[in-house]
C-alpha cells in the first residue's frame, strides 16, 4: 500500500492520524466505495504537495497513514465496532479517516464522543440520512444521522437536496439543515465546542465528482468547498471523514483525483491550525 501523499514515517509525533475503512456493507445503490481508500491513495501520488489556494505546502507537516482498519463486509455490527475501537484507541490523534460508506461514521463519532463530551458533528452531504430505519435496518448509510442525533448530539446538515419529506421534517424541527454561508453567523452553535466533520462526496454536482454510490444533482463544486474551507474553525476539529467515494463508477478516475486533492487542503488547513 502506498501511504497518503506526504504522509510521515513518525507515527508517534505526528498529530493527524490517516486510515482507511474499506467498508459498504449497506450500500443500497451502487456497491464498491470499500475500494475508495486505496484509489484515492494512488490518486494522491498524481497530485502535488503545494496547495495554491492555501499557499502552504504539505511537506512541512507531520501527519501519519496507518493503513486501513481490517473489516469484514458481512457483519455491520461487528464492522462499526471495529471503527469504534480503532478510533476510541486512537482518540489522542485528530483522526482523518477515508470510507467506505457513510454508516462508517458512527463508529468514529462514538468513540471521538467518550473523549469530547461537548462535541458537535458538522456534515456535508447530499442527502438527509435521518430515516429512522431503511428497509427495515436500524444501522445504514441512510440512517447514521439519525444514529448520531440519537446518541443526543448536534448534527449540523449542509448541502443536503434529497431525501424523504419526514426526513426533512424532522431536519427542520431540530435545527440541523443549514446553508454554507450560515457559518460565518454560527457562533452561538459551535463556539467553544469540538467539533467532527464528516463529508459524502456526493455533496458535490456529480458533474465533477461523478464516482460516488448515490449521485445527486444540483451540488457544489471545489471552490465553493475551499471558500467554506477557509471560513470555518478547523483549529476546533478533532477528526474528520470523507466518504462514499465509488472508484468503479467513474472509470475516468477523476473522482478518486478530486477526492485526494480535497483531503490534501484539509491536511494543510488541519496541519496549519494545530501548528499555530
Amino acid at each position: 500500500m502506498n501511504p497518503f501523499l506526504g504522509a510521515s514515517k513518525d507515527r508517534k509525533n505526528s498529530r493527524i492520524l490517516i486510515s482507511g475503512i474499506p467498508f459498504d456493507g449497506t450500500s443500497s445503490f451502487r456497491a464498491g466505495s470499500r475500494f475508495a481508500p486505496a484509489s484515492i491513495r494512488e490518486a494522491s501520488q498524481s497530485i502535488e504537495t503545494y496547495s495554491v489556494y492555501q499557499d502552504r505546502c504539505l511537506d512541512d507537516f507531520k501527519f501519519f497513514d496507518a493503513g486501513d482498519i481490517d473489516i469484514s463486509p458481512g457483519d455491520t455490527k461487528r464492522a462499526v465496532k471495529k471503527v469504534f475501537r480503532f478510533a476510541r484507541k486512537n482518540s489522542d490523534k485528530i483522526l482523518v479517516s477515508l470510507g467506505g460508506e457513510h454508516l462508517v461514521t458512527l463508529g468514529l463519532v462514538q468513540a471521538l464522543h467518550e473523549r469530547y463530551k461537548d462535541m458537535i458533528l458538522v456534515c456535508l452531504d447530499a442527502h438527509t440520512d435521518l430515516r429512522d430505519n431503511y428497509l427495515g435496518i436500524k444501522l445504514s448509510h441512510a440512517t447514521v444521522l439519525r444514529r448520531i442525533v440519537d446518541m443526543g448530539l448536534k448534527v449540523v446538515l449542509l448541502g443536503a437536496r434529497s431525501g424523504t419529506k419526514e426526513e426533512f421534517e424532522f431536519a427542520r424541527k431540530n435545527n440541523i439543515l443549514h446553508s454554507f454561508d450560515d457559518f460565518k453567523k454560527m457562533d452561538y452553535i459551535i463556539k467553544g465546542k469540538k467539533i467532527y466533520v464528516s463529508i459524502d462526496m456526493d455533496v458535490f454536482d456529480p458533474g465533477f465528482v461523478p464516482g460516488v454510490s448515490n449521485p445527486e444533482a444540483g451540488g457544489i463544486n471545489f471552490i465553493d468547498f475551499m471558500k467554506w474551507l477557509k471560513e470555518f474553525p478547523f483549529q476546533s476539529v478533532i477528526g474528520v471523514d470523507v466518504v462514499e467515494i465509488n472508484p468503479g463508477c467513474d472509470p475516468s478516475f477523476i473522482s478518486s483525483v478530486f477526492a485526494a486533492k480535497l483531503l490534501r487542503e484539509i491536511l494543510i488547513r488541519l496541519s496549519y491550525q494545530i501548528k499555530t
